[in-house]
C-alpha cells in the first residue's frame, strides 16, 4: 500500500521564500507593537481542556467541540490551544503583579478542529486592566496601526456585544431564538437571519426591531438611525462608542465604522467586538473584542481588550494579487585550492555585512558550485574575483 504523504486539509507548508517573509512580517510587528508598550510573551501549545473551557462555557457551541484534544500518561486530556487569548489571560493573572495597565503581545500559531483553515498563525495583543473607552481606542487605533504598517487600506467593522444582547431582550427574545439570530449573524446570512425574525412568534413591533439590526452600519451618523434603547445594557453601549469614536477623531484615525450585527465566534466577550476584511479572502484578516469576566476565572479581577491578525490570511491575500515571496540573493564563494581559510575569513566579513554567503566545501570545482547555484538561483565567486 503506497504511503500518503499529503497534507491534512486545511494546513500548508510555507517554502524557503514564504517562510522567511512570514518571519520578518512577524518581527516588524512585534517591533510596532513594542514601540505601543506592548511586550512579548509565549505560551505552551498544549493546555488542560479544562483550563480552555470549562463545560464549554467561553465559546457559543463550546471551545471544547474546535479543539484537538489527546491524553497525557496520567490520563489528563490537552488540547492544542484554539485561540491564544485564554492563555494569555491565564499566563497574566498567574505571572503578573500590580494594577497595570498591562500590555503584552504575542506571535504564535493555533488550531482549529474544524473550518477550512486548521492551523493559523497570527500576532495580536491584549490589553489588561484598562476598562472602558480608553482602553478601547487605544486597542482600535492600534488595530489601525497594524492594518496601515501591511499597507492594508481596510475598514474596521465594530459591533458590540452588550448593544446587541439588549435589543435582543427589548425585542422579548427568548434565549433559544437569541442562539439562532446570533449565529445567522456570525455567518452573515441575513435571508437566515430574516426568516428567523419572521416565524419568532413576535409582535409586530418586536420583529421589526430585530429585523433592523443588520442594517445598522456606517458611519457616526448611524447612532442618530438607532431609537432610544430600552434596556440599560444597550444605553450604556451606546453611549460608550461614542465615547470611543470621539477618541479615534482626536487620534486621527477614521477607518472604523460601526456594524451592530456583528458577532463572534466567542461567548466570553462582554462589550465590543471588531473585524476587518480585505476583497477576496472570505473570512477576517483581523479580529478581536472586549472580554471583561475573563481573568476572574484566574483569580484577577482584571478587564480586558485585545486582537490577533492573521498571517496566513495575509500571504493568502498577497499571494491571489501574483506575489511572490523571494529569498535573499545568495553568492556561492569557491575557494582557490590551498585558500579554504581565507574563503572563510572573506565569507565571515560579508556575512557581518548583511550578506547571504555559502562557501562551496570543494576547492576549485567551479562547474560543481555553478550547478548548484544554478539550482538556488544564487550567483558565484571564486576567491581571486573575490580579492
Amino acid at each position: 500500500m503506497a504511503l500518503d504523504f499529503g497534507l491534512p486539509p486545511g494546513t500548508r507548508d510555507f517554502g524557503f521564500g514564504e517562510a522567511a517573509f512570514l518571519r520578518s512580517v512577524e518581527n516588524e510587528l512585534l517591533g510596532l507593537l513594542g514601540r505601543w508598550g506592548y511586550r512579548e510573551i509565549g505560551t505552551p501549545t498544549l493546555e488542560y481542556l479544562s483550563t480552555l473551557d470549562p463545560e464549554g462555557a467561553f465559546s457559543r457551541s463550546g471551545a471544547g467541540q474546535d479543539c484537538w484534544k489527546l491524553f497525557d500518561q496520567g490520563g489528563n486530556i490537552l488540547a492544542l490551544r484554539p485561540e491564544m487569548t485564554v492563555p494569555t489571560a491565564r499566563f497574566a493573572s498567574r505571572a503578573l503583579r500590580g494594577r497595570g495597565p498591562w500590555r503584552l503581545s504575542y506571535a504564535a500559531p493555533i488550531y482549529r478542529f474544524r473550518g477550512d483553515r486548521r492551523e493559523r498563525r497570527q500576532v495580536g495583543v491584549e490589553l489588561l486592566n484598562l476598562p472602558g473607552s480608553a482602553g478601547d481606542a487605544e486597542i482600535l487605533a492600534l488595530a489601525v496601526e497594524v492594518l496601515r504598517s501591511l499597507d492594508l487600506g481596510v475598514q474596521i467593522h465594530l459591533g458590540h456585544w452588550g448593544f446587541l444582547n439588549g435589543i435582543f431582550a427589548a425585542a422579548h427574545a427568548p434565549e433559544a431564538l437569541r442562539e439562532r439570530l446570533r449565529n445567522a449573524l456570525a455567518e452573515r446570512d441575513l435571508v437566515s437571519y430574516g426568516e428567523l425574525t419572521k416565524a419568532a412568534g413576535l409582535s409586530e413591533v418586536d420583529r421589526e426591531l430585530l429585523a433592523r439590526i443588520p442594517f445598522w452600519h456606517g458611519g457616526v451618523e448611524i447612532f442618530d438611525q438607532i431609537p432610544p434603547p430600552a434596556d440599560d445594557d444597550s444605553r450604556r453601549a451606546l453611549v460608550g462608542l461614542r465615547e470611543v469614536f470621539a477618541l479615534l477623531e482626536s487620534q486621527g484615525v477614521r477607518e472604523v465604522r460601526l456594524d451592530l450585527g456583528l458577532v463572534r465566534d466567542f461567548a466570553y466577550y462582554t462589550g465590543l467586538v471588531f473585524e476587518a476584511y480585505v476583497p477576496g479572502l472570505g473570512r477576517p484578516i483581523l479580529g478581536g473584542g472586549r472580554y471583561d469576566r475573563l481573568c476572574a476565572r484566574f483569580g484577577r479581577d482584571w478587564s480586558a481588550v485585545g486582537f490577533a491578525i492573521f498571517l496566513d490570511g495575509y500571504l493568502e491575500m498577497l499571494e491571489s494579487g501574483g506575489f511572490r515571496a523571494v529569498e535573499p540573493s545568495e553568492t556561492v564563494l569557491v575557494p582557490a585550492p590551498g585558500r579554504e581559510k581565507e574563503a572563510h575569513v572573506l565569507a565571515d566579513g560579508l556575512r557581518r555585512r548583511g550578506k547571504t554567503i555559502t562557501v562551496w566545501p570543494w576547492a576549485g570545482d567551479l562547474n560543481g558550485a555553478g550547478a548548484y547555484a544554478a539550482e538556488r538561483g544564487a550567483s558565484t565567486m571564486d576567491l581571486g574575483e573575490a580579492v
